[in-house]
């Protein structure tokens, strides 16, 4: 934490006593201010600058990696990174990147933000599916036709073999509907 310094032409009446306040909307992180406020003698407030700085682990490329690459733990490591540089949660664990596939190229050392990668489709338009549709005390199946690209636990829209779109969960290239 840094502590910036208030304006020195700031003609301020005493004060008794002052309180810090975070003004509304004000986030704790990064460049930011801290409020002092007069609660006995005088009747002011002033903002003043701080710089809050946050280390920790994340996972940094170890080469230059390409949009659409699919990702293997191996092209990261853990470094101690300062958290606070990025808008977006970075990822800790380069574990969890093994098969996600890049949304935007990552230069070596650049730490991998959360939104910077997404699971890549293991359904495609025209790929055929299992349908199965579950209700109270019954299950039914038959076979589709995906109208769109999904991924495990997303929403996928098939066509059945009488024509009819429907829409249900993805689980392992088997569309589910609950009814």
């Amino acid at each position: 934490l840094t502590i910036g310094q208030l304006d020195s032409r700031l003609q301020l009446a005493p004060c008794a006593r002052a309180e810090p306040c975070v003004p509304p909307g004000t986030r704790l992180w990064g460049r930011t201010q801290v409020g002092i406020r007069c609660t006995a003698g005088a009747s002011w407030m002033v903002r003043l600058p701080v710089h809050v700085q946050v280390f920790g682990p994340a996972a940094v490329a170890t080469q230059p990696l390409a949009s659409g690459a699919i990702l293997n733990a191996s092209d990261f490591r853990v470094e101690e990174v300062e958290l606070t540089r990025e808008q977006t949660p970075l990822v800790g664990d380069p574990g969890t990147l093994a098969g996600k596939q890049l949304t935007r190229p990552i230069a070596p050392g650049q730490p991998v933000r959360t939104d910077a990668y997404r699971v890549p489709p293991t359904i495609t338009p025209g790929d055929p599916v299992q349908i199965i549709v579950m209700g109270q005390g019954f299950t039914l199946s038959g076979t589709g036709v995906a109208l769109v690209a999904a991924s495990d636990g997303q929403v996928l829209r098939a066509r059945t073999e009488s024509g009819r779109v429907v829409s249900g969960t993805l689980r392992e290239r088997t569309l589910e509907l609950r009814l």
